[in-house]
């Protein structure tokens, strides 16, 4: 993640999430897992949003009450690459230029709903 503090905002750059690439161990109700998010995936979610008129959000710890961007912000980018989900955005929230000017802004996650799944045993 970069971040690039200005005079009245912060720019924040980064992946949200790679494709094609195990998480880390993840407790879940059935025990211990492990993600692998397909590429492509990101591209078409962000093309189905597109093509209904829904933004996507970029909120503050999963909280729709602390929305720091929207695709419908012209400073906002959310796009997949080769690597996975590239977010680029600028805000002007207090709370973000205070943790960024602090050194504590530390990581992405995302939220999704899954519309179709794998689940297999792997060693």
């Amino acid at each position: 993640m970069k971040v690039e503090i200005r005079n009245d905002s912060v720019r924040i750059e980064g992946y949200v999430n790679a494709v094609e690439r195990d998480s880390k161990p993840l407790r879940g109700r059935d025990g211990v897992f492990v993600e692998k998010v397909k590429a492509g995936v990101f591209g078409r979610a962000l093309a189905r949003a597109k093509a209904c008129h829904q933004e996507v959000r970029v909120l503050l710890n999963h909280d729709y009450n602390r929305e720091l961007t929207s695709t419908a912000e012209a400073t906002t980018r959310l796009f997949e690459d080769n690597i996975g989900l590239r977010c680029i955005f600028e805000t002007r929230d207090a709370d973000i230029m205070e943790k960024a000017k602090a050194g504590k802004l530390a990581g992405w996650s995302f939220g999704f709903v899954c519309l179709k799944d794998e689940k297999r045993e792997v060693d």
